[in-house]
């Protein structure tokens, strides 16, 4: 179940071919050398944060050549025993960016929105990065019963952010990371208070923000 959530994630960075084609081949935008050089700071992100232990996933390998140095797919674990899964992308401000969200992508493989999406403010923080993420479920309830929960947020600056109107928001970055961060579920009733995933969260955003924006 794991696989096929990661799978659904990064099926965001392979709809629409085409203009994802020509983000990434500079057909869109000029790809200068400080666009490549925050591209490239996606594989940097560390693989252990804390008591949680990254592990490459096989879907990475699937993307494209042209994708794979802008783009990873993980699952960290902890000393528990508790899994979560990560997409972090890097890319040009458009359609790729904004459109394509796990409130399209998950639908469109079967699934179901269960209740509604919700902003999630990551404690423990520093102020002056705030990190608010949407956070939604879903659940798959033919064959086998699958139920998942997604956080996704954008950043130009090491703050997450989801804001109303992203363009505006934005408007000043010429590119964005884009991260999702998914944890599969017993059941569409699993407490928030009981999800590994804003645990690895608190850990994790400090470690990405001193990778992703080292000026910061």
């Amino acid at each position: 179940m794991l696989r096929l959530t990661v799978t659904l994630a990064v099926c965001v960075l392979l709809i629409g071919s085409g203009v994802i084609q020509g983000i990434w081949t500079n057909r869109f935008h000029n790809q200068d050398a400080s666009f490549r050089e925050h591209a490239d700071r996606v594989s940097r992100v560390p693989m252990i944060v804390g008591e949680w232990d990254g592990r490459p996933n096989e879907e990475e390998a699937k993307l494209p050549p042209e994708q794979r140095g802008c783009s990873i797919v993980r699952d960290y674990v902890d000393r528990h025993g508790n899994r979560v899964s990560i997409f972090l992308t890097y890319g040009g401000k458009g359609p790729l960016c904004f459109n394509h969200t796990p409130l399209g992508c998950y639908p469109s493989n079967g699934y179901k929105v269960v209740g509604a999406r919700t902003k999630f403010d990551v404690p423990g923080q520093d102020p002056n990065y705030p990190a608010t993420f949407d956070m939604a479920q879903f659940e798959k309830t033919e064959t086998v019963p699958h139920y998942v929960r997604v956080y996704w947020s954008w950043s130009g600056s090491g703050a997450w952010l989801v804001p109303d109107s992203p363009r505006v928001t934005f408007a000043k970055f010429s590119g964005l990371y884009k991260l999702y961060i998914t944890r599969d579920m017993a059941s569409q009733s699993d407490a928030l208070e009981a999800d590994p995933a804003p645990s690895f969260m608190q850990v994790f955003l400090p470690e990405l923000r001193k990778t992703l924006f080292p000026d910061s």
